[in-house]
């Protein structure tokens, strides 16, 4: 019998808020225990206050010491932007930059704090 590892994945919850301090914004996701080069995350964006509650797919790009995810969003036009997860190994800060390098390059970024999610 095959038990896959992602049955034994962490849920992690982190917030933030937003640069003018008035939005409050949750991102909720789950790793393997051992996450891997490739792997698939599923991301969830939660923010009450505007109604948003938005799935992104990511993958792995690098697993270790640093967990660094990027969302496989379609970029298909000059204004679309991508987004880096940057997860530190105690599992406890992420780092999301947003990059646009498309018709208006920038980038902007944001700091969080995590914890395991327990369920209620």
């Amino acid at each position: 019998m095959f038990i896959s590892n992602v049955l034994f994945a962490d849920v992690y919850e982190c917030r933030y808020l937003n640069k003018q301090r008035t939005d409050l914004l949750k991102i909720i996701f789950s790793l393997p225990t051992d996450p891997y080069f490739g792997a698939k995350v599923d991301l969830n964006i939660i923010n009450d206050k505007r109604s948003i509650n938005e799935d992104i797919k990511a993958v792995v790009i690098k697993d270790k010491p640093f967990l660094v995810m990027s969302d496989v969003q379609r970029i298909k036009k000059p204004s679309d932007k991508m987004m880096l997860f940057y997860l530190t190994p105690e599992r406890d800060k992420l780092t999301i930059t947003n990059l646009s390098i498309g018709v208006n390059p920038k980038a902007g970024f944001n700091f969080t704090k995590c914890r395991i999610k327990v369920e209620d």
